[in-house]
């Protein structure tokens, strides 16, 4: 049994979402690329199905593989069309998480968007973003922490929020 995911789990699972935002945009970039590929190889493997020519001489036979050649070619077909549905269905979790986190972010207050990204995409401190927003280290982390909640709120629901009016992120 799943043990069930708490309110921390949620922050966590949040965080790490905001910090890794970018590698998952090059993942699925990465991984559209090789969906391509993957399909321009099955189309040229469809072309390549030929059926062996028997060749008579006198040279003794070295053994056969195990699978002849119109065999080997369903074979490798077979695969990349396991290994392109597996992608694509990769991708598709992957892209759904970057347009649930961004619009999550976009749902913020414009300076907590931004300090989000400053922190969590950006890598900057909260002392040098405290400074860039005239604010205090402890209240910039503050805020911080509260925008998180918020995300999480907005990715995971009545999971993490207990008052369903806080679900609803009103940016003016």
């Amino acid at each position: 049994m799943e043990k069930l995911k708490e309110y921390n789990d949620y922050i966590r699972a949040t965080k790490s979402y905001l910090r890794k935002l970018n590698q998952f945009k090059a993942t699925a970039e990465n991984r559209r690329e090789l969906i391509e590929i993957w399909e321009n190889e099955l189309t040229h493997a469809e072309n390549d199905i030929a059926a062996p020519i028997a060749q008579y001489g006198e040279k003794a036979g070295h053994g056969t593989p195990e699978l002849n050649t119109v065999e080997m070619s369903a074979a490798k077909r077979e695969l990349l069309s396991k290994k392109i549905t597996r992608g694509k269905n990769e991708l598709r979790r992957l892209e759904h998480i970057i347009r649930c986190v961004e619009r999550s972010l976009s749902m913020l207050e414009k300076q907590d968007q931004e300090m989000i990204r400053a922190y969590y995409l950006d890598g900057e401190s909260w002392s040098d973003i405290a400074t860039r927003f005239y604010l205090s280290e402890k209240w910039a982390a503050e805020k911080g922490r509260r925008a998180v909640r918020e995300i999480a709120g907005m990715l995971f629901g009545s999971e993490v929020v207990k008052d369903p009016e806080q679900l609803f992120v009103f940016a003016i």
